[in-house]
């Protein structure tokens, strides 16, 4: 028995909407949906962008002479763990850029702080 939330479907259907005005859209089984949702239907299967869903003639070749990191890629491919690295890679990348904003954001408090202890010390004088 197939489980999942696609489970149920003998079939699934993706498509990709390129519109003239460079806007795009993605469906999945007739649902608008996200990009990610799609990358996220894939990952974890063996089939992808990058992957093989069947092994063609070669490939045992390209596997046994393969460098670590491209071996470890396909193990992971290979075990479904390649969607929860992605997310976690997604997320660090996030949260690098909240601490950025979060360091901008403090720049701008001290510098606005500065400027009103200036203007205290104006006023004061004044």
């Amino acid at each position: 028995m197939v489980q999942g939330e696609y489970g149920r479907f003998t079939e699934i259907s993706v498509k990709w909407q390129v519109r003239r005005d460079d806007q795009s859209a993605y469906f999945l089984n007739g649902t608008r949906c996200r990009r990610r949702d799609i990358t996220d239907l894939f990952l974890g299967t063996g089939l992808g962008s990058r992957s093989y869903s069947i092994i063609e003639q070669g490939m045992i070749s390209q596997l046994i002479d393969a460098h670590p990191e491209e071996l470890r890629h396909h193990l992971e491919e290979a075990a479904g763990i390649s969607r929860y690295k992605d997310r976690r890679k997604e997320t660090q990348s996030r949260i690098a850029a909240t601490r950025g904003n979060l360091e901008r954001a403090r720049d701008v408090r001290d510098e606005l702080d500065k400027q009103i202890e200036r203007l205290d010390r104006q006023a004061r004088t004044a």
